[in-house]
C-alpha cells in the first residue's frame, strides 16, 4: 500500500512536459482516488462485520448462560431428588422394626393380612397430600401397611397417577367405582372455594370421607384415617402402640382443651382428621351410625361423629382418660402430642401430629405449616420437590 503511494507521490511530482506527461499524471491521480475508494470500502465491511460478531457474540453468551441456568436447575432437581430417595431409604430401614410392633386385624377381606393407611384427595389439595406424603410415606411404607389415596375427582386421580409413576407407593380408588357405596353427589362447586372452611363444597366433600371408613371397615380392614392438611412430623404408630399395643376400638384425639367440649350435649371434642380405629363390633356400630346421622342431614363429618361415639358409649366424663365412660375400649391419644383447631395448642416441638384443621382455605393452610418448617415443598420447583 505504502509502495503505491510512493508511485503515485512520485508521479504526481513529474515536471509536465507535454500531452503525454499530463495523461500520466492524471492516470496516477485516478489510481490514487480508485484505491483510496477501495480502502475505505474494505474498512467499512470490517467494521459491519466486527459489528456483527460482536452481536452474535452477545447472543450467543445469553444463550449459553439460560442453558447454563437450565443445567443448574436440572442438576438441583436430580440432587434433591436423590436426597429425598436417600432419605426415604435411611427413614425406611429406622421405622423397620416399629412397624412390627403395632396390633391390626387380619382379616381385611381387601388387603389380606394388611392394615390400611387411608386419606382422601381432592385435585385442589394434591400439593397437601405431596407434602403429607414427604411426612407419612417412612412410616406407612411397612410390608403389612397398604396405603390408599381415595380420588375425589378425576383430576385428583389424573394427579395421583402421576404421583405413582415418579415413585410414590400408594393405591388409588375411586369411591364411584369402587363400591363405596357414597350416596353424594360429586362436588361441583368452584374450586377455589371447594376447600373453604364452612362452605357448601367443603362440608360435601368431607361428608363422604365416613362412607370410605365404613367400606373398610365392614371389610374386616382396621384403618388408619388421616386427613392432609395436617402434618406426620413425629412416630405416629410409636404413640399408638403406647394404650395396648394399638388394640382396643378406637384410638383418638381432642383438637379442643377438653374444659372447652366437657359437657356440651353430643360433643365429645374428639377430632376425626386423624383416626385409629379396628374393625370390632362396637367401633362398626359408631361408623354406621356416623355415616347414617350425616346422610339424614349432610354435614360436616366431625359433630355427627361425636354425637354418634356418645350415643354409644355415653358422655365423657370430668377427669377421664378416654372419650367416653362405658365399657367400651376408646383410647384418647395424648393431647400434648396431637393438636389442632385452637390457638393455645401445645408445642410444635413436642408434637408428633399438626393439623391446620381450623385455619379457613388452602393458603392459610399452607402458610401455617411454611411458617412452622413443616411444608417440605419448593414452590419453585413445582409439586413433588423437595428443599
Amino acid at each position: 500500500m505504502q509502495l503505491l503511494f510512493g508511485c503515485t507521490l512520485l508521479l504526481a511530482s513529474l515536471p509536465v512536459q507535454g500531452d503525454d506527461n499530463v495523461d500520466v499524471v492524471q492516470v496516477g491521480m485516478a489510481s490514487h482516488a480508485s484505491l483510496f475508494d477501495l480502502v475505505t470500502h474494505e474498512r467499512d465491511l470490517l467494521r459491519d462485520q466486527n459489528e456483527g460478531l460482536l452481536k452474535e457474540s452477545a447472543e450467543t453468551k445469553e444463550a449459553l448462560q439460560k442453558l447454563q441456568e437450565k443445567d443448574e436447575m436440572g442438576r438441583r432437581r436430580a440432587h434433591q431428588q436423590t436426597t429425598h430417595k436417600q432419605k426415604q431409604t435411611h427413614q425406611k430401614q429406622q421405622h423397620k422394626d416399629n412397624c412390627q410392633e403395632i396390633y391390626y386385624s387380619k382379616d381385611c377381606s381387601l388387603y389380606p393380612d394388611k392394615l390400611v393407611v387411608m386419606v382422601s384427595v381432592g385435585d385442589e389439595m394434591i400439593v397437601f397430600f405431596d407434602n403429607w406424603y414427604l411426612y407419612a410415606a417412612p412410616q406407612v411404607n411397612c410390608s403389612f401397611m397398604q396405603l390408599v389415596a381415595m380420588a375425589e375427582d378425576s383430576r385428583a386421580e389424573t394427579a395421583l397417577k402421576s404421583r405413582q409413576k415418579s415413585g410414590y407407593n400408594f393405591e388409588i380408588l375411586s369411591p364411584s367405582r369402587h363400591g363405596a357405596q357414597v350416596s353424594m353427589s360429586e362436588v361441583r362447586h368452584d374450586a377455589r372455594r371447594k376447600w373453604d372452611y364452612n362452605s357448601t363444597g367443603y362440608d360435601d366433600l368431607v361428608a363422604r370421607r365416613p362412607s370410605y371408613v365404613n367400606h373398610f371397615m365392614q371389610a374386616g380392614c382396621s384403618v388408619v384415617y388421616s386427613d392432609i392438611d395436617l402434618v406426620w412430623k413425629g412416630d405416629i404408630f410409636s404413640e399408638l402402640r403406647e394404650y395396648s399395643g394399638g388394640s382396643g376400638d378406637m384410638h383418638l384425639y381432642r383438637d379442643q382443651p377438653w374444659e372447652a367440649v366437657y359437657g356440651q350435649p353430643y360433643f365429645s371434642g374428639v377430632c376425626t382428621g386423624f383416626m385409629y380405629l379396628n374393625p370390632t363390633t362396637f367401633t362398626k356400630s359408631v361408623i354406621e351410625a356416623w355415616c347414617q346421622k350425616i346422610h339424614e342431614k349432610p354435614q360436616k363429618k366431625q359433630p355427627p361423629f361425636n354425637e354418634a361415639l356418645v350415643e354409644k358409649d355415653g358422655y365423657p366424663a370430668a377427669g377421664a382418660t378416654k372419650p367416653g365412660h362405658g365399657s367400651h375400649d376408646v383410647h384418647r391419644l395424648n393431647s400434648q402430642k396431637f393438636f389442632g383447631a385452637w390457638s393455645d395448642h401445645p408445642s410444635i416441638e413436642d408434637a408428633v401430629l399438626v393439623h391446620a384443621n381450623w385455619l379457613k382455605g388452602a393458603i392459610e393452610k399452607k402458610q401455617f405449616l411454611k411458617s412452622n418448617g413443616l411444608w417440605k415443598l419448593d414452590d419453585r420447583l413445582g409439586n413433588g420437590f423437595i428443599h
